[in-house]
């Protein structure tokens, strides 16, 4: 008996699957008859009240990890008409598998979307890994980024992604900012501008649509709006000459998309945050600076904007304010509910709805409606992704400061001191409290490795909780040696945490520099933190960890290639933005 409904489940399966791929032929055949826009403007009219508005919402989905949740997300886009997915954390294999599925279960076609700052590698673990904004605002050349746009369009295409939430062109402007930080191209508003176009013309010449954030500006908090509402005293005259610049350009050459930041601007639009206000996204973005585009929220979920409102209310409110798209609803069913509320009462009108939904069904028509759910021919890990990437982070690389010691000579003794793991930032932010065994690198570094092919020298590891007694002996152990590479790791971006930074860092460079060593200093990490250095005879700013960065670190080193990078932020009056030797 079990057997036989296990068949019936798999043909009942089979079946609705065959008859979609035949209604996705006759919609395709019939669509193709038709002239622009006519599917959008017939799809409109057979849609009720709650289906219209259902398509403004994109919900979030997992495809890996212990957030998978496929099978509800299957569940409500069968149960309502929403308008779209974003991806969030997840592999290859199964987004594709995912987006697959998803599409041919939606009645309509579906809006995907996701993160894709520094490529997929933000949501999909194995994809190649492009450096993030902070270290691009090292480069000084913008085709670099428009190349990067390019390739991250094919990562999307690869996997079904027709919106990608990037470029992020907020100008980092304030130090302590916890989240936008290194998501920046930095403190220059000319430099963020040039970079945040060019991404958003490789995007956007590759078939995936780009989308500018965070409106109006979350550059110069120091809150992090995930957790609370960040405050911005500045008048429209100050945005306009600043945090708009980059805003404007991408408008006025056709960015497809803005998202919307939850921050309060008190002397614009009073205590209302800046994604539910009128003022900033009607009359700002949409009359002065002329968007036409869809205006998307920043995920609903946040507590920025779920704090001091009712379940469903700030969905409702995004709409009336002049926002699209609703993303990551903390409820969609409410929202819903309270948007269909909201018609009934006169707090929107369902001509407004419909202007909305027309705008998102237009985008389907154009992108979506006649198109394959993923392009399987588009391979993410080509030759040319790889070169790209590694002259991405090899170009960044910026000398700070050189006691005319490079290269590093080869009749001196040579002492390698990795301090900190090398890890990625998510797994540093919390220095490990283990016994120094347990901390030990289980294989050796690209840096260490690049560098020992050339120069025999020897290896030391310093955990960045070192204990007195293992501090000493390695100071001890310097004596024998006559210049010192020190690379540090396991770094982060957070000023309050000292970016990743320790007193027996402190404590062992100090000892180097008072016993005249040679030190060659590389950190692969935050460029704020560069404010603690100075002694040493060389600095060099790595930015990230990756494999490529630490080759070319160890290149420059040798003298095998100059240094080409400049600071995209000021990290303090030693070393100001722009600063770099080359």
């Amino acid at each position: 008996m079990s057997s036989m409904l296990e068949i019936n489940t798999h043909l009942t399966s089979y079946c609705r699957k065959l008859c979609f791929k035949i209604c996705l032929l006759f919609c395709t055949l019939s669509t193709a008859a038709l002239s622009s826009g006519e599917w959008s403007q017939n799809t409109l009219h057979k849609l009720t009240l709650k289906e219209k508005i259902a398509q403004l919402f994109i919900i979030p989905v997992y495809t890996d990890g212990k957030k998978e949740n496929i099978e509800e997300a299957s569940s409500s886009l069968m149960t309502h008409k929403l308008g779209g997915i974003i991806f969030m954390q997840g592999t290859l294999a199964s987004q594709r598998s995912a987006v697959d599925h998803l599409q041919s279960i939606s009645s309509l076609p579906l809006i995907v979307s996701q993160d894709s700052e520094w490529g997929l590698n933000m949501r999909v673990k194995e994809a190649p890994r492009f450096p993030r904004n902070l270290t691009l605002g090292a480069l000084n050349d913008d085709q670099l980024i428009y190349k990067l746009g390019r390739e991250v369009a094919l990562q999307c295409r690869a996997t079904g992604v027709h919106v990608n939430f990037s470029p992020v062109i907020d100008i980092n402007n304030n130090p302590l900012n916890p989240v936008i930080n290194d998501r920046s191209f930095g403190e220059s508003s000319k430099k963020v501008t040039a970079f945040g176009l060019q991404y958003m013309l490789g995007l956007q010449s590759n078939g995936v649509m780009a989308c500018a954030k965070h409106f109006p500006g979350h550059g110069d908090t120091f809150v992090d709006s995930h957790l609370e509402l960040p405050t911005i005293n500045k008048s429209k005259q100050d945005l306009l000459e600043l945090e708009w610049q980059p805003f404007k350009a991408l408008i006025d050459n056709g960015v497809g998309g803005v998202m919307l930041g939850h921050i309060c601007f008190p002397l614009i639009a009073g205590d209302t945050p800046s994604s539910i206000s009128n003022i900033l996204i009607q009359d700002c973005l949409k009359n002065e600076l002329g968007f036409k585009g869809l205006v998307f929220t920043d995920s609903l979920k946040m507590k920025a904007i779920t704090e001091g409102f009712d379940p469903g209310y700030p969905d409702l409110l995004a709409l009336i304010a002049g926002n699209d798209l609703i993303v990551m609803s903390k409820n969609f069913q409410l929202g819903i509910e309270r948007i269909l509320k909201g018609v009934y009462a006169g707090e929107i009108s369902e001509s407004e709805i419909d202007q909305k939904v027309l705008k998102v069904l237009e985008f389907k028509e154009q992108r979506i409606l006649n198109h394959k759910a993923f392009d399987s021919d588009i391979d993410i890990y080509s030759k040319e992704a790889f070169a790209l990437k590694k002259e991405l982070f090899r170009k960044s690389l910026t000398l700070i400061k050189n006691k005319n010691v490079i290269p590093l000579s080869k009749e001196m003794r040579t002492a390698f001191v990795q301090i900190g793991r090398d890890v990625l930032m998510r797994d540093a932010l919390e220095l490990v409290h283990a016994p120094v065994e347990e901390q030990m690198p289980t294989e050796t570094i690209p840096f260490f490795e690049a560098l020992n092919l050339e120069i025999g020298m020897d290896y030391f590891f310093l955990p960045k909780l070192a204990s007195p007694e293992d501090l000493n002996r390695l100071k001890k152990e310097m004596s024998a040696y006559d210049q010192v590479v020190v690379g540090i790791y396991e770094m982060n971006k957070y000023e309050r945490l000292n970016y990743g930074l320790c007193p027996s860092t402190f404590d062992f460079l100090t000892s180097l520099n008072e016993n005249n060593k040679t030190v060659y200093l590389t950190l692969f990490g935050s460029p704020y933190s560069l404010k603690h250095f100075q002694d040493e005879s060389v600095i060099l700013m790595g930015y990230e960890n990756d494999e490529d960065a630490q080759i070319g670190a160890a290149e420059i080193l040798l003298g095998k290639r100059k240094a080409q990078g400049h600071l995209p932020v000021t990290a303090s009056s030693h070393y100001p933005l722009g600063y770099g030797i080359n």
